[in-house]
């Protein structure tokens, strides 16, 4: 389980990374894998 996030400011950004089971590369880059992520973090801002 992650930590939770020490301090809180709508302002910052921040850089989260994570690792997959056997460090494989489940997400290659591609034009679908952009659009996917690109969509999901777009929904995200829509929400917040």
């Amino acid at each position: 389980m992650a930590y939770p996030i020490r301090q809180f400011d709508p302002q910052t950004i921040f850089f989260i990374t994570s690792r997959t089971i056997q460090s494989r590369f489940l997400m290659a880059p591609s034009d679908k894998t952009n659009e996917l992520i690109g969509g999901i973090l777009a929904r995200a801002v829509r929400q917040c």
